[in-house]
């Protein structure tokens, strides 16, 4: 398997190094074209006093990098380059790739280089050491898109808003249609307090990128930070109709509707909040820094492309991003869950169970190891195992109680119902926020036949979450008349 990193790198490099200088820059419709123009790691020696980089291999069949670190930032230091990172910060892959773009820039000081350099050290959120590269790179060219886009970027995630909104400003006069830089234009002059100026780069983002909520998201901040709440709740409202999976959009729109004093709307926009799991931080759509991130050989870069293709659900693409993956971090559960998952979506369900029974097998305690096996083997029809294994993972040193839902579901298929619902009780004990076990519920009685009960938890749900749709397109396909518990 061609390991994407290397190849996006040397094309990246050879795009910001030569095409992005002095014209503003590519279109991101399109990944720039693969060149030789960067050196590699394979084209020079290394120079003299430059510490060699060896590797081990850990137990799991990971390598870990080995060098001198002291001696390695002396190297550094020597050459005008900023401090490289201990090869604790970051994995192996990336420091090869670090040493190596050392390496090439000692033989030649060339743009290509220096920027090959700052976009490892971005892309594995080394920023001290990415910003006084790009810094430098903007003394080459102080009217590339490209390079004030990321410099900007690299600021803002270094809390240097003043010189980030300066760097922005200048790459969003260049390209006015890049949505990325607008957005990052109103976060950085948001957190200024230049709430009219905010409120111009999030209009800018909603009127180039509307089938997006993070455009009216933004906006919604402004109407909370004027404490205009009528306002707020307008673009909130429209936020989260767009995406509906928006947390912090949720979690703002409570405190709104709570300042206007509509308790019960705050209530249920708290607990849409609670029910989207994670932090909610939702990275705004860059083609250009999905390539840098690709660049930069990090392997956190390619678990967050990862994410975003199954997100995208582009799940072949994903899963070969998961196979990388593998061949570094062999034995790591979440690579494995990954790819047992990636092979669901694209129903390679004997694939799927490979990757589950290789998760299972390491053997580490976690209830959702079994589960996700678990779910496998219910849709291979494979009820009476798919309830051995959920069963497995309540019995886990780690249980994990959604393993109650796979043992509903199967359970229903050879017509126990009553376990099945105890089952969906047993759920929600263990997720009381959660809809899940009362969507679970309904499903189970509606194939029983138990539409009253049915209509009931239906309506539960639809007074906990109004736009359940499938809640709504249930409780709608459910004849008017019908008989208790029948």
């Amino acid at each position: 398997m061609t390991i994407i990193p290397r190849v996006a790198l040397v094309a990246l490099v050879a795009a910001l190094g030569a095409a992005m200088i002095g014209c503003g820059g590519p279109s991101h419709d399109a990944p720039p074209a693969a060149s030789d123009a960067a050196i590699t790691t394979a084209d020079v020696v290394d120079p003299d006093g430059m510490p060699p980089l060896s590797f081990t291999t850990r137990a799991d069949g990971s390598r870990e990098a080995q060098i001198d670190h002291g001696a390695f930032v002396a190297f550094c230091r020597a050459h005008g380059l900023p401090d490289p990172p201990d090869v604790h910060d970051v994995d192996a892959a990336a420091m090869e790739a670090i040493h190596g773009a050392v390496v090439a820039i000692v033989a030649e000081r060339s743009v290509s280089n220096l920027t090959r350099l700052a976009i490892i050290y971005d892309g594995n959120a080394v920023l001290t050491a990415a910003e006084p590269l790009y810094r430098e790179l903007r003394e080459h060219d102080a009217t590339s898109f490209a390079y004030l886009g990321l410099h900007g970027r690299c600021l803002a995630k270094l809390g240097r808003h003043e010189e980030a909104v300066v760097a922005l400003a200048g790459a969003a006069a260049l390209r006015p249609d890049q949505a990325a830089v607008q957005y990052r234009l109103g976060e950085s002059r948001l957190e200024l307090g230049d709430l009219d100026g905010a409120d111009a780069a999030f209009a800018q983002y909603a009127a180039l990128r509307p089938e997006d909520g993070l455009g009216p998201f933004g906006l919604g901040r402004v109407g909370a930070a004027r404490s205009d709440w009528g306002s707020a709740a307008t673009h909130l409202d429209a936020a989260v109709a767009i995406a509906p999976d928006l947390k912090g959009a949720w979690l703002l729109l409570a405190q709104v509707r709570q300042r206007l004093g509509e308790d019960e709307a705050a209530r249920l926009a708290a607990a849409r909040a609670s029910a989207i799991p994670g932090r909610g931080y939702v990275s705004v759509p860059d083609p250009m820094e999905s390539e840098m991130y690709l660049a930069s050989g990090s392997t956190a870069a390619l678990e967050s492309h990862l994410v975003a293709l199954a997100g995208a659900g582009r799940y072949a693409e994903a899963y070969a991003v998961g196979e990388t993956l593998r061949q570094r971090r062999p034995r790591d559960p979440l690579v494995l869950k990954n790819l047992a998952s990636l092979a669901r979506g694209q129903s390679r369900l004997d694939l799927a169970l490979t990757h589950a029974e290789a998760l299972v097998a390491l053997d580490d305690g976690d209830g959702t190891s079994h589960t996700l096996r678990a779910v496998i083997l219910r849709d291979l029809t494979r009820y009476d195992d798919a309830i051995a294994a959920a069963d497995a993972a309540l019995g886990a040193d780690r249980p994990d109680g959604t393993a109650h839902l796979v043992r509903a579901t199967s359970l229903i298929r050879f017509g126990r119902g009553d376990e099945a619902l105890a089952a969906c009780d047993a759920a929600a004990a263990f997720m009381p926020d959660s809809l899940d076990p009362l969507v679970t519920r309904a499903g189970i009685l509606m194939a029983l036949r138990r539409s009253d009960e049915a209509r009931l938890v239906l309506d539960e749900i639809l007074m906990r979450d109004p736009t359940h749709a499938w809640a709504r397109g249930a409780l709608e396909s459910l004849s008017p008349a019908s008989t208790p518990g029948g």
